[in-house]
């Protein structure tokens, strides 16, 4: 397993779309944290925390199930208690974000929305 803490940019931008593909086809994605705002003392970009498994021989890297914490964004929080604040929690399949637009991790999308991306 490993765990990064990192800027979020790199989730949704088209730049980024050979490590997110390299990620989605090497990895199973645990899960993801969105931190918020104010986290880490003197930054200015919004952060997340990513957390990675792996992939083993035989793993279906695309019927994996991502969690996704998303914490008040806007909230002043030490980063030691963010995982107790109250955080909308999502589910994500890798196939997901692996058949969106430039394999972008959308994490600010509801299940209801996904549903209807699913559909379109």
């Amino acid at each position: 397993m490993l765990g990064f803490i990192t800027p979020h940019t790199w989730l949704t931008v088209v730049e980024a779309q050979p490590l997110r593909a390299l990620i989605l086809n090497g990895s199973a994605i645990v899960e993801i944290v969105r931190l918020p705002a104010k986290v880490l003392k003197g930054a200015t970009v919004n952060t997340i925390l990513v957390f990675l498994r792996r992939a083993s021989e035989g793993d279906d890297l695309m019927q994996n199930t991502v969690r996704v914490l998303l914490t008040e964004h806007e909230s002043e929080v030490r980063l030691s208690q963010v995982l107790h604040q109250q955080s909308q929690v999502n589910s994500f399949s890798q196939s997901d974000w692996a058949n969106a637009e430039a394999s972008m991790f959308s994490i600010d999308v509801s299940a209801s929305q996904q549903l209807l991306l699913r559909k379109m």
